[in-house]
């Protein structure tokens, strides 16, 4: 037998047994029976044990009228059935948590406010960056002595270099990522959004610069960062600025601040 004939002969058994694995069975289940053990399976703190049993059954009734199967095959199979509906109910609740996030800002559902009461201030002595910046440039308007987690050269670095030059800004900071109590941020519908950097104006305003990428500028993460932004500043009274600028457009951050 050739190489290729041996290749193709393995495929074959490998489909083979494949096949057979389907037709395999594990006798003594119902449908109910079935549903029940997903639901134990399965955590769930913030859904009812009513709930998660109706969805399991479904999931599993749902099966069984599209792919033609029986609850015996589809039992022999259950660990792997556990661990799809798991990523199911995973995707619906942050579809649910998503919807209800999007409601409360934007339809009036909760009332938000921007105040100076809700602020933090920062310290040089909080300010624990996992790396310092090495570059050349001599930044003038940092708050600290050392700036960290910037790059040496790049979209971000030239972003920082314009917001140093502005004669509007009187000092800035290079925010951290993942520092929830020494660090600005947003709360998104799915986890917290630390924009790149933070600066005090002359006029006593607060600037906020989120840089994006053209090529992400559009998607779906960078349009509700920008939306949660343009409301935080909106509901700040005139205080607050917010601008994520398309790419290397900086001079949408030297607009939105005006002269």
């Amino acid at each position: 037998m050739t190489d290729a004939g041996q290749v193709a002969m393995t495929r074959f058994v490998a489909q083979v047994q494949e096949q057979l694995q389907l037709l395999d069975v594990e006798p003594g289940w119902t449908v109910a029976a079935l549903a029940n053990w997903l639901d134990r399976q399965i955590p769930h703190p913030d859904i009812t044990q009513p709930v998660s049993s109706l969805f399991m059954h479904k999931v599993i009734t749902g099966l069984l009228e599209a792919r033609g199967l029986t609850v015996q095959q589809l039992a022999r199979h259950k660990f792997r059935l556990a661990r799809a509906v798991e990523a199911k109910i995973a995707e619906h609740r942050r579809n649910h948590a998503k919807r209800a996030f999007q409601a409360m800002l934007f339809e009036g559902g909760a009332p938000i406010e921007v105040s100076p009461d809700l602020c933090f201030a920062y310290t040089e002595d909080r300010y624990s960056p996992n790396w310092y910046y090495e570059g050349g440039f001599d930044f003038q308007k940092h708050c600290f002595r050392t700036i960290g987690e910037l790059q040496s050269d790049g979209d971000e670095h030239d972003c920082a270099v314009f917001i140093d030059g502005l004669p509007q800004v009187r000092r800035w900071v290079r925010n951290l990522d993942r520092r929830p109590d020494s660090s600005f941020w947003l709360q998104t519908s799915t986890d917290k959004f630390y924009p790149d950097f933070v600066a005090e104006l002359t006029d006593g305003r607060i600037l906020v610069v989120e840089y994006k990428g053209e090529d992400r500028w559009t998607n779906d993460d960078s349009r509700e960062k920008r939306a949660i932004g343009e409301l935080w500043a909106e509901r700040s009274g005139g205080r607050c600025v917010f601008i994520m600028p398309r790419g290397r457009d900086f001079n949408a951050i030297a607009s939105a601040i005006g002269n």
